[in-house]
């Protein structure tokens, strides 16, 4: 049946795939390429990150509007600890994903486009860029177990 919380409810899910799928893409292309030199593979991985991020930063916006207007239509208290869990993580994740994960791939990024990068410096910024990735991932799927499994203290 048809109501505006099942709208909200598919369109907060639509938007967690869309998110979830994007940086479990980036996070896997960036550990593949992580020990490789080719700069030619990694500078198409970065912008490809940043078309993602276009697409991704949207989808985060829109999982936490419509998860508030699903808690809300729902009457369901915003202290809950699965929603305080959902809520957190979603700050966390979009202030992590927006400012030093952002600052790390544009680092790397420069200095991929630059001719004459050191290869050490080259692998230390892409070390960071997948330990920020997975724990920013690690986050997210730790927002959706509290989701489904709706854990009470």
């Amino acid at each position: 049946m048809f109501s505006i919380y099942t709208l909200f409810e598919f369109l907060h899910v639509a938007a967690v795939i869309v998110w979830l799928g994007g940086a479990s893409t980036l996070t896997v292309l960036n550990l593949r390429l992580l020990n490789t030199q080719d700069k030619d593979d990694l500078r198409s991985v970065l912008r490809a990150g940043r078309a993602l991020g276009i697409v991704m930063g949207p989808a985060a916006l829109l999982t936490l509007i419509a998860g508030v207007v699903m808690v809300a239509n729902a009457r369901i208290p915003f202290s809950t600890l699965w929603i305080v869990w959902g809520l957190g993580g979603i700050v966390l994740s979009v202030a992590l994903g927006g400012s030093v994960i952002r600052r790390t791939t544009e680092q790397l990024y420069q200095l991929a486009t630059a001719g004459d990068a050191p290869a050490p410096t080259l692998t230390s910024l892409q070390r960071r860029l997948v330990i920020l990735s997975a724990a920013n991932l690690a986050l997210l799927f730790s927002i959706v177990w509290a989701m489904v499994s709706k854990p009470v203290l």
